[in-house]
């Protein structure tokens, strides 16, 4: 799949100028993998008003003040897994502290087309 790629600093749709002509950069397709996920879990629950079933429970499971981390970790799988393209997860850790409100997680997954890895840092203010 194609899709128009986010920065990785804002998340805004990232621009390329060529020339005097500006146009909307476009994800290779394992770009996009890496985009779709890192978009599904920077998804908050009860957040997104075209769904509110859509997202993690950040507040409810993973940022209260003592997380069982069976759970953290199943939510944020399952999310991953959700995804049509991913087969299974190969490596996963993650890092959660409730008291800097900050997740690290990372991943490889096997896909479709091959292994793809990812690292993302989760900062919540």
């Amino acid at each position: 799949m194609i899709d128009l790629l986010l920065t990785n600093d804002t998340h805004d749709l990232a621009i390329i100028q060529n020339g005097s002509k500006k146009t909307w950069a476009i994800t290779s397709p394992n770009e996009d993998l890496k985009q779709r996920t890192k978009v599904k879990l920077f998804n908050f629950y009860n957040d997104w008003f075209y769904d509110l079933d859509e997202g993690i429970p950040y507040f409810d499971e993973v940022l209260k003040k003592n997380p069982n981390p069976i759970i953290v970790e199943g939510l944020i799988k399952s999310t991953i897994l959700d995804d049509k393209e991913i087969v299974r997860l190969n490596t996963f850790e993650f890092d959660l502290d409730s008291q800097k409100r900050t997740l690290n997680l990372n991943f490889e997954a096997l896909t479709q087309s091959g292994s793809v890895r990812q690292n993302l840092d989760i900062t919540i203010m």
